[in-house]
């Protein structure tokens, strides 16, 4: 299992820095939070079981000063300051959720990459897309990474071709040295 300590949030190039790079939705005058201070501090309470605004607030206010500073909190007296629960609940529906999802989709691969020794690929249907008009379900070639779960690469397999062919456009981009890759028995032909 991956040490989830290990994975690089603060650091050059981690998770923090990349969020700094989406456009902050905020009027600038009253800011007192950096976006990406705010989003890190709400993806670590989801991630911890958080599922409301209060509860997010609440985990984040519970942290210890050596979590608050690990997260990049500013120092405020002896303690580090977090956002309130209204700024949390007025942030977070108006950041650009596709620009959010690029970069942490980016970031998430990066750290997969880095920790996972083992991927399996595999293909599978769309689970009801079948139906109606369109008579072949959707075809996804996608991998999972072992240690982390990340699903890497997810590729189209359009109705005018197959998972065996689709399987060198998701190898492409994707770096395999000194990993495991594991597939199932459909890869083996050859076409």
């Amino acid at each position: 299992m991956i040490d989830f300590h290990a994975l690089n949030w603060a650091g050059p190039s981690g998770l923090r820095d990349r969020l700094s790079g989406l456009i902050d939705p905020r009027q600038k005058r009253g800011i007192r939070f950096p976006l990406e201070e705010i989003l890190l501090l709400a993806m670590a309470a989801v991630l911890a079981g958080q599922r409301s605004y209060t509860a997010i607030s609440d985990w984040i206010h519970d942290l210890s000063p050596e979590y608050r500073e690990r997260f990049g909190c500013r120092p405020w007296g002896s303690t580090f300051k977090v956002p309130s629960e209204p700024t949390i609940r007025r942030t977070l529906p108006s950041i650009d959720r596709e620009a959010f999802d690029a970069v942490l989709n980016a970031w998430l691969t990066e750290e997969s990459q880095r920790h996972d020794n083992a991927i399996a690929v595999d293909g599978k249907a769309v689970r009801g897309s079948g139906h109606g008009r369109r008579k072949r379900p959707v075809q996804w070639l996608a991998a999972l990474g072992h240690a982390t779960g990340q699903v890497l690469g997810p590729v189209d397999v359009d109705s005018k071709t197959n998972a065996i062919l689709k399987i060198k456009d998701w190898l492409d981009p994707v770096d395999i040295t000194d990993k495991v890759v594991t597939m199932d028995a459909l890869h083996t032909q050859v076409v």
